[in-house]
């Protein structure tokens, strides 16, 4: 970095096993910055900052989800998939957002086998770049 070579470096949680997770996990404190924001399907685009000034507010962010029901982590894929904000989980607490997405939960899963969880895979698929190729610049 000194020399003006930009670096990106990875955490890839699970690459010292079972034996070495936990290990690992409280040897980051280091000034790195951790980013769920940089790939659009990530679904906690909010846990996002450097490690050692925001890694309690990103754990906050995992916990609330974490302790989300079953339905509600539901509602806040669908919110985060078809919205282009990045929504917090705390959206959640509202009333109105719950009562407005848990009737659309209820209708994408009652209409087909496994029908929230495909739409929520199409959605997502709109995320990802798309390969180019000359006949769509023809």
């Amino acid at each position: 970095m000194e020399s003006g070579i930009s670096l990106s470096e990875y955490i890839m949680p699970g690459v010292g096993g079972r034996a070495l997770s936990e290990e690992h996990a409280r040897e980051d404190e280091i000034h790195s910055f951790f980013s769920c924001g940089d790939y659009s399907p990530n679904l906690l685009m909010e846990v996002d900052g450097y490690l050692d000034e925001k890694k309690p507010d990103m754990l906050r962010e995992i916990d609330t989800f974490l302790s989300l029901t079953p339905e509600q982590k539901k509602a806040y894929s669908l919110i985060r998939r078809t919205n282009a904000r990045n929504y917090p989980v705390t959206i959640l607490f509202d009333q109105r957002v719950i009562h407005q997405v848990l009737p659309e939960v209820e209708r994408l899963e009652s209409g087909e086998p496994d029908g929230f969880n495909r739409y929520i895979e199409r959605l997502m698929s709109y995320m990802l770049p798309q390969p180019q190729t000359d006949e769509e610049w023809n």
